[in-house]
Protein backbone atom coordinates (compact mmCIF):
# COMPACT_ATOMS: atom_id res chain seq x y z
CA UNK A 1 0.00 0.00 0.00
CA UNK A 2 1.07 3.94 -1.06
CA UNK A 3 1.94 5.87 1.74
CA UNK A 4 1.61 8.93 1.23
CA UNK A 5 4.15 11.63 2.25
CA UNK A 6 2.98 14.19 4.18
CA UNK A 7 1.72 17.87 3.59
CA UNK A 8 3.70 20.78 4.16
CA UNK A 9 3.24 23.88 5.33
CA UNK A 10 3.52 26.86 2.39
CA UNK A 11 6.52 28.82 2.86
CA UNK A 12 6.48 32.53 5.22
CA UNK A 13 7.46 34.89 2.50
CA UNK A 14 7.06 37.62 5.23
CA UNK A 15 9.78 39.38 7.21
CA UNK A 16 8.81 39.87 11.46
CA UNK A 17 5.85 37.49 11.91
CA UNK A 18 2.43 39.46 11.62
CA UNK A 19 -0.27 39.70 14.21
CA UNK A 20 -2.13 37.00 13.21
CA UNK A 21 0.70 34.61 12.84
CA UNK A 22 1.43 34.04 16.47
CA UNK A 23 3.71 31.37 17.86
CA UNK A 24 4.49 29.29 15.05
CA UNK A 25 5.61 32.94 13.02
CA UNK A 26 7.61 33.49 15.28
CA UNK A 27 9.41 30.38 15.59
CA UNK A 28 9.61 30.27 11.87
CA UNK A 29 11.37 33.85 11.78
CA UNK A 30 14.06 33.03 14.79
CA UNK A 31 14.37 29.81 12.19
CA UNK A 32 14.87 31.89 9.41
CA UNK A 33 17.30 34.70 11.54
CA UNK A 34 19.72 32.13 13.14
CA UNK A 35 20.00 30.61 9.55
CA UNK A 36 20.96 33.61 7.80
CA UNK A 37 23.64 34.38 11.16
CA UNK A 38 25.07 30.74 11.00
CA UNK A 39 25.69 30.90 7.02
CA UNK A 40 26.97 34.58 6.81
CA UNK A 41 29.45 33.63 10.13
CA UNK A 42 30.56 29.93 8.49
CA UNK A 43 31.21 32.08 5.25
CA UNK A 44 32.82 34.65 6.89
CA UNK A 45 35.25 32.50 8.64
CA UNK A 46 36.02 30.23 5.66
CA UNK A 47 37.11 33.25 3.84
CA UNK A 48 39.05 34.50 6.70
CA UNK A 49 41.20 31.54 6.67
CA UNK A 50 41.20 31.46 2.71
CA UNK A 51 42.63 34.95 2.54
CA UNK A 52 45.46 34.06 5.18
CA UNK A 53 46.73 31.27 2.87
CA UNK A 54 45.82 33.32 -0.09
CA UNK A 55 48.26 35.76 0.90
CA UNK A 56 51.28 33.42 2.45
CA UNK A 57 51.42 30.81 -0.39
CA UNK A 58 53.95 31.88 -2.66
CA UNK A 59 53.17 31.82 -6.47
CA UNK A 60 52.69 28.24 -8.22
CA UNK A 61 53.31 26.71 -5.51
CA UNK A 62 50.37 24.58 -5.17
CA UNK A 63 50.15 20.87 -6.15
CA UNK A 64 50.76 20.69 -9.66
CA UNK A 65 49.78 24.53 -9.85
CA UNK A 66 52.22 25.17 -12.85
CA UNK A 67 50.19 22.60 -14.65
CA UNK A 68 46.80 23.82 -14.04
CA UNK A 69 47.58 27.89 -15.02
CA UNK A 70 49.17 25.91 -18.06
CA UNK A 71 45.15 24.64 -18.92
CA UNK A 72 43.70 27.68 -17.84
CA UNK A 73 46.15 29.86 -20.14
CA UNK A 74 45.41 27.37 -22.57
CA UNK A 75 41.49 27.92 -22.13
CA UNK A 76 41.66 31.77 -22.12
CA UNK A 77 43.20 31.46 -25.47
CA UNK A 78 40.40 28.80 -26.96
CA UNK A 79 42.32 25.76 -26.15
CA UNK A 80 40.21 23.20 -24.08
CA UNK A 81 42.75 20.35 -24.39
CA UNK A 82 39.66 17.95 -24.62
CA UNK A 83 42.34 15.04 -25.74
CA UNK A 84 45.02 13.68 -23.18
CA UNK A 85 48.38 14.28 -24.70
CA UNK A 86 47.69 16.96 -27.41
CA UNK A 87 49.09 19.89 -25.44
CA UNK A 88 52.07 20.98 -25.18
CA UNK A 89 53.59 23.22 -22.14
CA UNK A 90 53.32 27.07 -23.23
CA UNK A 91 56.43 28.81 -22.96
CA UNK A 92 55.22 31.32 -20.84
CA UNK A 93 54.55 29.29 -18.49
CA UNK A 94 57.32 27.23 -18.54
CA UNK A 95 59.51 30.46 -18.04
CA UNK A 96 56.92 31.35 -15.06
CA UNK A 97 57.91 28.64 -13.29
CA UNK A 98 61.51 28.86 -13.94
CA UNK A 99 61.17 32.22 -12.55
CA UNK A 100 58.55 32.23 -9.79
CA UNK A 101 58.36 28.72 -8.41
CA UNK A 102 62.20 28.28 -7.35
CA UNK A 103 61.54 25.79 -4.56
CA UNK A 104 58.55 23.23 -4.45
CA UNK A 105 58.85 23.23 -0.88
CA UNK A 106 59.70 19.38 -0.45
CA UNK A 107 61.46 17.63 2.34
CA UNK A 108 65.42 19.74 2.54
CA UNK A 109 64.58 21.81 0.05
CA UNK A 110 65.63 25.04 0.27
CA UNK A 111 63.07 28.09 1.81
CA UNK A 112 62.38 31.47 0.20
CA UNK A 113 64.42 32.79 2.39
CA UNK A 114 67.49 31.14 0.59
CA UNK A 115 66.44 33.63 -3.11
CA UNK A 116 67.02 36.79 -4.50
CA UNK A 117 63.64 38.09 -5.32
CA UNK A 118 63.10 39.96 -8.57
CA UNK A 119 62.45 43.34 -8.30
CA UNK A 120 58.78 44.05 -8.53
CA UNK A 121 58.76 46.46 -10.87
CA UNK A 122 60.87 44.20 -13.29
CA UNK A 123 58.81 40.86 -13.01
CA UNK A 124 58.09 39.22 -16.17
CA UNK A 125 54.39 38.67 -17.72
CA UNK A 126 53.45 36.23 -19.87
CA UNK A 127 54.14 37.80 -22.76
CA UNK A 128 57.30 38.25 -21.74
CA UNK A 129 57.90 34.75 -21.39
CA UNK A 130 56.66 33.90 -24.55
CA UNK A 131 52.97 33.62 -23.89
CA UNK A 132 51.02 31.13 -25.15
CA UNK A 133 53.28 30.05 -28.00
CA UNK A 134 53.22 26.10 -27.47
CA UNK A 135 56.45 24.11 -29.03
CA UNK A 136 55.32 20.69 -30.39
CA UNK A 137 58.64 19.39 -29.37
CA UNK A 138 58.48 20.58 -25.72
CA UNK A 139 56.67 18.00 -23.23
CA UNK A 140 52.75 17.97 -22.76
CA UNK A 141 50.79 18.82 -19.89
CA UNK A 142 49.66 16.06 -18.06
CA UNK A 143 46.85 17.64 -16.39
CA UNK A 144 44.94 16.63 -19.91
CA UNK A 145 43.99 13.60 -18.21
CA UNK A 146 41.49 15.73 -16.38
CA UNK A 147 38.29 17.06 -18.07
CA UNK A 148 37.79 20.75 -19.29
CA UNK A 149 35.06 22.26 -17.10
CA UNK A 150 36.91 24.24 -14.45
CA UNK A 151 39.66 25.37 -16.76
CA UNK A 152 37.04 26.73 -19.08
CA UNK A 153 35.31 28.31 -15.98
CA UNK A 154 38.65 29.77 -14.68
CA UNK A 155 40.17 30.43 -18.66
CA UNK A 156 36.68 32.26 -18.86
CA UNK A 157 38.06 34.86 -15.78
CA UNK A 158 41.41 34.80 -17.38
CA UNK A 159 39.93 36.04 -20.75
CA UNK A 160 37.49 38.45 -19.17
CA UNK A 161 40.88 40.43 -17.49
CA UNK A 162 41.72 43.36 -19.50
CA UNK A 163 45.61 42.75 -20.04
CA UNK A 164 45.78 39.16 -18.47
CA UNK A 165 48.37 38.27 -20.76
CA UNK A 166 50.77 41.82 -19.50
CA UNK A 167 50.26 41.48 -15.84
CA UNK A 168 53.30 39.97 -14.01
CA UNK A 169 53.10 36.77 -13.57
CA UNK A 170 52.94 36.51 -9.80
CA UNK A 171 49.80 39.21 -10.21
CA UNK A 172 48.28 37.20 -12.61
CA UNK A 173 48.05 33.62 -10.61
CA UNK A 174 46.91 35.74 -7.64
CA UNK A 175 43.76 37.58 -9.39
CA UNK A 176 43.14 33.53 -10.78
CA UNK A 177 43.99 32.07 -7.50
CA UNK A 178 41.14 34.94 -6.01
CA UNK A 179 38.65 33.50 -8.31
CA UNK A 180 39.23 30.08 -7.26
CA UNK A 181 38.55 30.46 -3.81
CA UNK A 182 35.49 32.00 -4.34
CA UNK A 183 33.85 28.49 -5.79
CA UNK A 184 34.30 27.14 -2.59
CA UNK A 185 32.09 30.40 -0.43
CA UNK A 186 28.90 28.16 -1.34
CA UNK A 187 29.96 25.33 1.14
CA UNK A 188 29.17 26.79 4.64
CA UNK A 189 25.17 27.41 3.13
CA UNK A 190 25.32 23.98 1.68
CA UNK A 191 26.39 22.51 5.24
CA UNK A 192 23.28 24.37 6.24
CA UNK A 193 20.81 23.24 4.23
CA UNK A 194 22.10 19.56 4.88
CA UNK A 195 21.56 19.80 8.85
CA UNK A 196 18.48 21.17 8.20
CA UNK A 197 17.13 18.70 6.16
CA UNK A 198 18.58 16.02 8.30
CA UNK A 199 17.05 17.86 11.48
CA UNK A 200 13.52 18.51 9.58
CA UNK A 201 10.12 16.67 10.79
CA UNK A 202 10.38 14.78 14.43
CA UNK A 203 14.21 14.91 14.29
CA UNK A 204 14.35 19.08 14.72
CA UNK A 205 12.15 18.45 18.16
CA UNK A 206 15.34 17.20 19.91
CA UNK A 207 16.97 19.94 22.04
CA UNK A 208 20.33 20.31 20.47
CA UNK A 209 18.80 20.23 16.79
CA UNK A 210 19.12 24.16 16.27
CA UNK A 211 22.34 24.69 17.79
CA UNK A 212 23.38 21.44 15.44
CA UNK A 213 22.16 23.11 12.54
CA UNK A 214 23.54 26.46 13.50
CA UNK A 215 27.33 25.36 13.66
CA UNK A 216 27.02 22.95 10.89
CA UNK A 217 28.52 26.13 8.22
CA UNK A 218 31.32 26.40 10.20
CA UNK A 219 32.71 22.77 9.74
CA UNK A 220 34.19 23.30 6.30
CA UNK A 221 37.34 25.57 8.43
CA UNK A 222 38.34 22.36 10.72
CA UNK A 223 40.04 21.23 7.91
CA UNK A 224 43.42 23.66 7.50
CA UNK A 225 44.33 21.69 4.56
CA UNK A 226 40.90 22.83 2.51
CA UNK A 227 41.97 26.79 2.53
CA UNK A 228 45.73 25.92 1.89
CA UNK A 229 44.31 24.07 -1.23
CA UNK A 230 42.11 26.30 -2.52
CA UNK A 231 44.41 29.44 -2.42
CA UNK A 232 46.00 27.93 -5.30
CA UNK A 233 44.93 27.36 -8.50
CA UNK A 234 42.88 23.55 -8.42
CA UNK A 235 40.44 22.04 -10.15
CA UNK A 236 39.55 20.50 -6.83
CA UNK A 237 38.18 23.77 -5.60
CA UNK A 238 34.93 23.41 -8.28
CA UNK A 239 34.95 19.26 -7.54
CA UNK A 240 34.57 19.87 -3.82
CA UNK A 241 31.48 22.75 -3.97
CA UNK A 242 29.99 20.07 -7.12
CA UNK A 243 30.31 17.08 -4.83
CA UNK A 244 28.99 18.90 -1.63
CA UNK A 245 26.30 20.56 -3.46
CA UNK A 246 25.38 16.42 -4.68
CA UNK A 247 25.25 15.25 -0.98
CA UNK A 248 23.17 18.09 0.29
CA UNK A 249 20.13 18.04 -2.35
CA UNK A 250 20.21 13.58 -2.25
CA UNK A 251 19.98 14.31 1.63
CA UNK A 252 16.99 16.33 0.73
CA UNK A 253 15.55 13.00 -1.69
CA UNK A 254 16.27 10.86 1.51
CA UNK A 255 13.78 12.92 2.93
CA UNK A 256 10.65 12.68 0.55
CA UNK A 257 11.97 15.64 -2.01
CA UNK A 258 9.88 14.24 -5.07
CA UNK A 259 10.45 17.64 -7.33
CA UNK A 260 11.51 17.97 -11.03
CA UNK A 261 13.79 21.08 -9.84
CA UNK A 262 15.54 18.82 -7.63
CA UNK A 263 15.74 16.26 -10.32
CA UNK A 264 17.23 18.29 -12.54
CA UNK A 265 19.63 19.82 -10.30
CA UNK A 266 21.38 16.92 -9.47
CA UNK A 267 21.74 15.80 -12.74
CA UNK A 268 23.31 18.82 -13.85
CA UNK A 269 25.18 18.65 -10.77
CA UNK A 270 26.63 14.98 -12.25
CA UNK A 271 27.16 16.33 -15.51
CA UNK A 272 29.17 18.72 -14.30
CA UNK A 273 31.48 16.68 -12.14
CA UNK A 274 31.91 14.01 -14.69
CA UNK A 275 33.15 17.02 -16.57
CA UNK A 276 35.63 18.51 -13.88
CA UNK A 277 37.09 15.20 -12.10
CA UNK A 278 36.48 11.28 -12.39
CA UNK A 279 36.99 11.22 -8.51
CA UNK A 280 33.50 13.27 -8.04
CA UNK A 281 31.46 10.84 -10.28
CA UNK A 282 32.14 8.50 -6.88
CA UNK A 283 29.89 11.36 -5.32
CA UNK A 284 27.51 11.28 -7.70
CA UNK A 285 26.72 8.01 -6.84
CA UNK A 286 24.57 9.23 -3.91
CA UNK A 287 22.18 10.19 -6.36
CA UNK A 288 20.53 6.88 -6.99
CA UNK A 289 21.32 6.01 -3.74
CA UNK A 290 19.08 8.70 -1.82
CA UNK A 291 16.18 7.83 -4.63
CA UNK A 292 16.55 3.72 -4.19
CA UNK A 293 16.16 4.61 -0.40
CA UNK A 294 13.32 7.20 -1.28
CA UNK A 295 11.48 4.43 -2.96
CA UNK A 296 12.19 1.72 -0.07
CA UNK A 297 10.63 3.84 2.33
CA UNK A 298 7.66 5.13 0.77
CA UNK A 299 6.94 2.63 -2.22
CA UNK A 300 6.31 5.20 -5.03
CA UNK A 301 8.21 5.33 -8.28
CA UNK A 302 9.81 8.70 -9.10
CA UNK A 303 7.34 10.76 -11.15
CA UNK A 304 7.92 10.59 -15.37
CA UNK A 305 9.27 14.03 -15.61
CA UNK A 306 11.91 13.09 -12.14
CA UNK A 307 12.52 9.74 -14.04
CA UNK A 308 13.43 11.35 -17.45
CA UNK A 309 15.47 14.09 -16.12
CA UNK A 310 17.23 11.75 -14.30
CA UNK A 311 18.27 9.33 -16.87
CA UNK A 312 19.05 11.89 -19.29
CA UNK A 313 21.69 13.08 -16.97
CA UNK A 314 22.67 9.79 -16.06
CA UNK A 315 23.24 9.31 -20.04
CA UNK A 316 25.10 12.53 -19.99
CA UNK A 317 27.87 12.44 -16.91
CA UNK A 318 29.07 8.70 -18.14
CA UNK A 319 29.18 10.49 -21.74
CA UNK A 320 32.81 11.32 -20.72
CA UNK A 321 34.21 8.55 -18.61
CA UNK A 322 32.93 6.22 -21.78
CA UNK A 323 34.59 8.17 -24.14
CA UNK A 324 37.95 8.09 -22.68
CA UNK A 325 37.18 4.27 -22.15
CA UNK A 326 36.69 3.97 -25.66
CA UNK A 327 38.84 6.05 -27.20
CA UNK A 328 41.83 5.56 -24.83
CA UNK A 329 41.17 2.22 -23.12
CA UNK A 330 40.73 3.94 -19.30
CA UNK A 331 38.39 6.10 -17.53
CA UNK A 332 41.38 8.09 -16.27
CA UNK A 333 43.94 8.60 -19.46
CA UNK A 334 46.81 9.05 -17.20
CA UNK A 335 49.28 7.08 -19.33
CA UNK A 336 48.54 8.84 -22.55
CA UNK A 337 48.66 11.87 -20.35
CA UNK A 338 52.43 12.02 -18.72
CA UNK A 339 53.24 10.27 -22.17
CA UNK A 340 57.19 9.52 -21.78
CA UNK A 341 57.25 10.44 -18.13
CA UNK A 342 54.75 8.38 -16.50
CA UNK A 343 57.31 5.58 -15.79
CA UNK A 344 59.63 8.42 -14.09
CA UNK A 345 56.56 9.50 -11.93
CA UNK A 346 55.80 5.98 -11.26
CA UNK A 347 58.91 3.99 -11.33
CA UNK A 348 60.03 1.22 -12.67
CA UNK A 349 57.87 -2.34 -13.06
CA UNK A 350 58.03 -4.62 -10.45
CA UNK A 351 59.35 -8.13 -11.22
CA UNK A 352 60.20 -11.26 -9.46
CA UNK A 353 63.62 -9.67 -8.11
CA UNK A 354 61.72 -6.38 -6.84
CA UNK A 355 58.78 -7.42 -5.15
CA UNK A 356 55.95 -4.98 -3.53
CA UNK A 357 57.68 -3.61 0.10
CA UNK A 358 54.27 -3.81 2.07
CA UNK A 359 55.57 -2.86 5.68
CA UNK A 360 56.77 0.54 3.62
CA UNK A 361 53.14 1.10 2.00
CA UNK A 362 51.65 0.68 5.83
CA UNK A 363 54.25 2.52 7.65
CA UNK A 364 53.66 5.69 4.75
CA UNK A 365 50.00 5.08 5.15
CA UNK A 366 49.92 5.40 9.07
CA UNK A 367 52.87 8.55 9.05
CA UNK A 368 50.64 10.48 6.22
CA UNK A 369 46.82 9.26 6.17
CA UNK A 370 46.02 12.01 9.19
CA UNK A 371 48.38 14.65 8.24
CA UNK A 372 47.20 14.96 4.40
CA UNK A 373 43.39 14.87 5.45
CA UNK A 374 42.99 17.38 7.98
CA UNK A 375 46.12 19.78 6.64
CA UNK A 376 48.63 18.86 4.00
CA UNK A 377 50.55 22.42 4.07
CA UNK A 378 53.16 21.36 1.57
CA UNK A 379 54.19 18.95 -0.91
CA UNK A 380 52.94 17.44 1.02
CA UNK A 381 55.12 17.18 4.07
CA UNK A 382 56.68 19.06 6.07
CA UNK A 383 55.21 21.26 7.11
CA UNK A 384 52.33 19.68 8.94
CA UNK A 385 50.25 20.56 12.31
CA UNK A 386 51.35 18.02 15.58
CA UNK A 387 50.28 14.40 14.91
CA UNK A 388 48.83 14.01 18.20
CA UNK A 389 46.35 17.09 17.26
CA UNK A 390 45.27 15.10 13.79
CA UNK A 391 45.02 12.14 15.32
CA UNK A 392 42.87 13.17 18.06
CA UNK A 393 40.68 15.21 15.45
CA UNK A 394 40.40 11.82 13.65
CA UNK A 395 39.34 10.45 16.70
CA UNK A 396 36.78 13.17 17.49
CA UNK A 397 35.35 12.71 14.02
CA UNK A 398 34.84 9.13 14.25
CA UNK A 399 33.66 9.05 17.81
CA UNK A 400 30.98 11.78 16.34
CA UNK A 401 29.49 9.08 13.99
CA UNK A 402 28.82 7.00 16.71
CA UNK A 403 27.44 9.73 18.65
CA UNK A 404 25.01 10.70 15.97
CA UNK A 405 23.43 7.62 15.27
CA UNK A 406 22.73 7.27 18.67
CA UNK A 407 21.10 10.33 19.25
CA UNK A 408 19.18 10.88 16.48
CA UNK A 409 16.94 8.38 15.40
CA UNK A 410 15.30 8.09 12.51
CA UNK A 411 18.25 9.51 10.28
CA UNK A 412 20.89 7.29 11.08
CA UNK A 413 20.51 5.77 7.06
CA UNK A 414 21.35 9.27 6.26
CA UNK A 415 24.04 10.36 8.50
CA UNK A 416 25.64 7.14 7.63
CA UNK A 417 25.33 7.16 4.36
CA UNK A 418 26.92 10.17 3.09
CA UNK A 419 29.80 9.68 6.02
CA UNK A 420 30.08 5.96 4.57
CA UNK A 421 30.50 7.85 0.94
CA UNK A 422 33.09 9.85 2.31
CA UNK A 423 34.72 6.57 3.51
CA UNK A 424 34.64 4.49 0.79
CA UNK A 425 36.22 7.96 -1.36
CA UNK A 426 39.39 7.27 1.08
CA UNK A 427 39.64 3.38 1.00
CA UNK A 428 39.51 4.17 -3.18
CA UNK A 429 42.16 6.63 -2.87
CA UNK A 430 43.96 4.17 -0.62
CA UNK A 431 43.13 0.77 -2.77
CA UNK A 432 44.61 3.13 -5.78
CA UNK A 433 48.00 3.54 -4.29
CA UNK A 434 48.33 0.04 -3.61
CA UNK A 435 47.59 -1.22 -6.86
CA UNK A 436 49.89 1.39 -8.33
CA UNK A 437 52.74 0.32 -5.88
CA UNK A 438 51.69 -3.14 -6.60
CA UNK A 439 52.92 -2.63 -10.09
CA UNK A 440 55.48 0.09 -10.16
CA UNK A 441 57.99 1.19 -7.73
CA UNK A 442 56.95 4.15 -6.73
CA UNK A 443 54.32 5.09 -3.95
CA UNK A 444 52.38 7.72 -4.96
CA UNK A 445 48.72 8.67 -4.82
CA UNK A 446 48.25 9.01 -1.19
CA UNK A 447 46.41 12.65 -1.16
CA UNK A 448 43.58 13.34 1.55
CA UNK A 449 42.44 15.86 -0.77
CA UNK A 450 40.83 13.55 -3.04
CA UNK A 451 38.08 12.82 -0.38
CA UNK A 452 37.05 16.37 -0.07
CA UNK A 453 34.46 16.29 -2.27
CA UNK A 454 32.58 14.32 0.07
CA UNK A 455 33.76 15.85 3.36
CA UNK A 456 30.26 17.16 3.82
CA UNK A 457 29.29 13.29 5.11
CA UNK A 458 32.43 13.19 7.25
CA UNK A 459 31.98 16.12 8.61
CA UNK A 460 28.27 16.71 9.47
CA UNK A 461 28.48 14.78 12.77
CA UNK A 462 31.17 16.43 14.12
CA UNK A 463 28.26 19.34 14.35
CA UNK A 464 25.89 16.91 15.78
CA UNK A 465 27.96 15.55 18.50
CA UNK A 466 28.88 18.85 19.42
CA UNK A 467 25.84 20.54 20.00
CA UNK A 468 24.79 17.30 22.07
CA UNK A 469 27.44 17.02 24.28
CA UNK A 470 27.74 20.62 25.22
CA UNK A 471 23.79 19.82 26.98
CA UNK A 472 23.02 22.99 28.58
CA UNK A 473 25.61 25.38 26.46
CA UNK A 474 24.74 24.05 23.16
CA UNK A 475 24.17 27.48 21.78
CA UNK A 476 27.63 27.87 22.47
CA UNK A 477 28.29 25.66 19.71
CA UNK A 478 28.93 27.24 16.55
CA UNK A 479 31.15 29.95 19.03
CA UNK A 480 33.20 26.75 19.58
CA UNK A 481 33.41 25.75 15.96
CA UNK A 482 34.59 28.98 14.58
CA UNK A 483 37.12 29.57 17.35
CA UNK A 484 38.46 26.28 16.61
CA UNK A 485 38.16 26.23 13.31
CA UNK A 486 39.95 29.91 12.88
CA UNK A 487 42.69 28.85 15.65
CA UNK A 488 43.56 25.65 13.65
CA UNK A 489 44.09 27.40 10.65
CA UNK A 490 45.79 30.13 11.99
CA UNK A 491 48.12 27.58 14.15
CA UNK A 492 48.86 26.07 10.21
CA UNK A 493 49.31 29.00 8.63
CA UNK A 494 51.82 29.95 11.21
CA UNK A 495 54.08 26.63 10.88
CA UNK A 496 53.86 27.21 7.33
CA UNK A 497 54.91 30.59 7.05
CA UNK A 498 58.04 29.67 9.30
CA UNK A 499 58.79 26.77 6.99
CA UNK A 500 58.38 29.08 4.12
CA UNK A 501 59.83 32.63 4.70
CA UNK A 502 62.54 31.65 7.12
CA UNK A 503 66.19 29.72 6.54
CA UNK A 504 65.18 26.25 7.37
CA UNK A 505 66.66 24.88 10.86
CA UNK A 506 63.84 28.12 12.17
CA UNK A 507 61.20 28.59 13.50
CA UNK A 508 58.35 31.47 13.21
CA UNK A 509 58.05 32.50 16.99
CA UNK A 510 57.63 36.34 17.59
CA UNK A 511 61.10 37.19 17.55
CA UNK A 512 61.73 35.60 14.09
CA UNK A 513 58.11 37.07 12.77
CA UNK A 514 59.87 40.52 11.25
CA UNK A 515 62.60 38.05 9.44
CA UNK A 516 60.37 36.07 7.90
CA UNK A 517 57.81 39.14 7.04
CA UNK A 518 60.45 40.90 5.12
CA UNK A 519 61.10 37.64 3.14
CA UNK A 520 57.39 37.62 2.59
CA UNK A 521 57.38 41.12 1.62
CA UNK A 522 60.28 41.01 -1.20
CA UNK A 523 58.60 38.10 -2.53
CA UNK A 524 54.93 39.12 -3.19
CA UNK A 525 52.99 40.23 -6.04
CA UNK A 526 51.83 43.55 -4.78
CA UNK A 527 53.09 46.30 -2.50
CA UNK A 528 52.81 46.00 1.34
CA UNK A 529 49.93 48.17 1.50
CA UNK A 530 47.49 45.70 -0.63
CA UNK A 531 49.05 42.98 1.68
CA UNK A 532 48.16 45.45 4.76
CA UNK A 533 44.65 45.88 3.11
CA UNK A 534 43.75 42.08 2.50
CA UNK A 535 45.06 41.44 5.73
CA UNK A 536 42.79 43.82 7.59
CA UNK A 537 39.62 42.06 5.04
CA UNK A 538 40.75 38.61 6.73
CA UNK A 539 40.65 39.71 10.43
CA UNK A 540 37.59 42.06 9.43
CA UNK A 541 36.09 38.84 8.27
CA UNK A 542 37.42 36.54 11.36
CA UNK A 543 35.55 39.66 13.65
CA UNK A 544 32.77 39.21 11.78
CA UNK A 545 32.09 35.73 12.27
CA UNK A 546 33.14 35.81 15.81
CA UNK A 547 30.28 38.21 16.29
CA UNK A 548 27.66 36.49 14.30
CA UNK A 549 28.11 33.17 16.54
CA UNK A 550 27.90 35.28 19.39
CA UNK A 551 24.74 36.93 18.56
CA UNK A 552 23.60 33.65 17.71
CA UNK A 553 24.22 32.27 21.17
CA UNK A 554 22.64 34.97 23.18
CA UNK A 555 19.54 35.28 20.78
CA UNK A 556 16.97 33.01 21.12
CA UNK A 557 17.22 30.07 18.80
CA UNK A 558 14.06 28.41 18.26
CA UNK A 559 13.44 25.30 20.54
CA UNK A 560 13.10 23.06 17.22
CA UNK A 561 13.16 22.81 13.84
CA UNK A 562 10.35 24.30 11.42
CA UNK A 563 9.36 21.78 8.36
CA UNK A 564 11.44 23.79 5.78
CA UNK A 565 9.05 24.08 2.67
CA UNK A 566 11.70 23.23 0.18
CA UNK A 567 12.61 20.08 1.58
CA UNK A 568 8.90 17.57 1.65
CA UNK A 569 9.46 16.07 4.93
CA UNK A 570 9.24 11.91 4.77
CA UNK A 571 8.22 9.09 7.30
CA UNK A 572 9.72 9.53 10.77
CA UNK A 573 9.89 6.06 11.04
CA UNK A 574 13.31 4.32 11.81
CA UNK A 575 14.48 2.75 9.14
Amino acid sequence: MTRPLPKVPAADTAGRPGPTEGAAGAARWRHRRSGRLAVLGGTLTLLAVCLGFLLHSPTLIGPDEPFHFDRVVAAAHGDLALNPGNLHRSTGVRGAEAEYAKTQMKRNSPSWADYVATPRGDRPSLNDLGGNARDPQDATNYLTQHPPLYYAVLGGVMWLMPGADDLPVDQLVFWLRAANLLLILPLPWLFHRAARTIFSGRAGKLAFAPAAVAAAPFLPALIPGLPRLVATITNDALAISIGTAILALALGVMRGDRSVRTAVQLSVLAIAAALTKVTVILVAAAIPVAYLYQWLRWRRWPRPAVAAALVTGAALTAAWPIRNLIQFGAVLPAEQAWGSRFARVTGDLRTAANPMDSAKYWQTLGDTLASRFWGSLGLHEPPQLPGGLLWVMTLIALASVVVSVWVVPGRRLMIVLPWLLGVGMIVAVLYNAYAQYSKYTALTGIQGRYAYPAMLGLLLPIAIAAAFGLGRFRRWTATVLCLYGLLVCGWALWISAGYTWLPRGQNLTFGTLASAAQTFNRHFAFAPSFTVVVGLVALLAAGGAIASTVALARSDLPRSMPVSASVPAGSDRTF
